[in-house]
């Protein structure tokens, strides 16, 4: 499972859902994936992406197949939006894009 890999790989402590997506981005460039990516694309333009219910997404299951596998030291991905509230909107270098399926 990547997503159990990258969270291994990652220092134990609690993640925003941006810090973690982008190191999501961080392996696949590693790995030499340079497909078409929205979270590649985010990540080389500087654009942050938070996911609000990380743990309902299918990465989220990746999550908490680590956490299983490491219940004494594990990263966690808490359900905080401060950081996608703290970007700066009088930035032209920032936006935000939702999606909501």
């Amino acid at each position: 499972m990547t997503i159990a890999e990258i969270a291994e790989n990652l220092e134990k402590r609690p993640y925003s859902s941006r810090e973690f997506i982008e190191q999501i981005a961080v392996y696949l460039e590693r790995q030499g994936n340079y497909g078409q990516s929205v979270v590649q694309a985010a990540y080389q333009h500087q654009v942050p992406i938070f996911v609000p219910a990380f743990s309902d997404c299918s990465a989220g299951f990746g999550l908490v197949h680590h956490q299983w596998n490491s219940p004494e030291s594990h990263l966690t991905v808490p359900h905080s939006p401060l950081p996608f509230m703290d970007s700066n909107p009088s930035s032209d270098k920032s936006g935000k894009f939702v999606y909501i399926s």
